[in-house]
């Protein structure tokens, strides 16, 4: 077993993987799709994906949402600063939220969710349709579903940033 060339080969395989861009996921490929389980009801869950100003603290550093009329909503990255938003429409159901974008594209956002096994709390799916490699995708689908489970059940997003205390900033 020659390990020089199976290595080689692994590492084209890696960076093939990781340099592919599917916007749109042209050839029917899905999204990439996250799964976690909040403690809350999905009724807790749907209702906050509803609200922009959720989807905002959620998306922090990622970019922002704005409701710009009932039941449409516009998701823009914070990077590149010229970059336009993605105008969406809500559609839901008893157990989805999806966030379509007109034409024939895939929807930008879909969230379903569903009781957790041995009642357990809620499991909710998430796949965000992004036009970045599959591995961006699914890291920032993760971080995002990561953020709203932690907002719901604690009431605060995570974040590495400096946070106020009461020791002075000099030590």
């Amino acid at each position: 077993m020659d390990v020089t060339r199976t290595a080689r080969t692994l590492a084209g395989s890696v960076a093939a993987a990781a340099g592919r861009v599917r916007p749109g996921r042209a050839g029917g490929a899905p999204p990439p799709q996250q799964t976690l389980t909040f403690t809350c009801s999905p009724a807790d869950v749907l209702a906050a994906v509803r609200d922009a100003a959720v989807w905002s603290q959620v998306l922090g550093d990622l970019g922002r949402a704005e409701l710009v009329a009932p039941g449409r909503y516009r998701f823009t990255p914070a990077s590149p600063a010229d970059a336009e938003g993605v105008d969406t429409e809500l559609r839901e159901s008893a157990d989805a939220v999806l966030f379509d974008r007109s034409g024939d594209a895939p929807p930008l956002v879909e969230l379903r969710v569903l009781p957790a096994p041995q009642d357990r709390g809620t499991e909710v799916e998430l796949s965000l349709d992004l036009p970045v490699p599959d591995l961006a995708a699914g890291a920032a689908t993760f971080t995002v579903l990561y953020r709203l489970r932690a907002l719901l059940q604690t009431g605060e997003v995570p974040t590495i940033t400096p946070q106020p205390s009461a020791r002075p900033a000099q030590r």
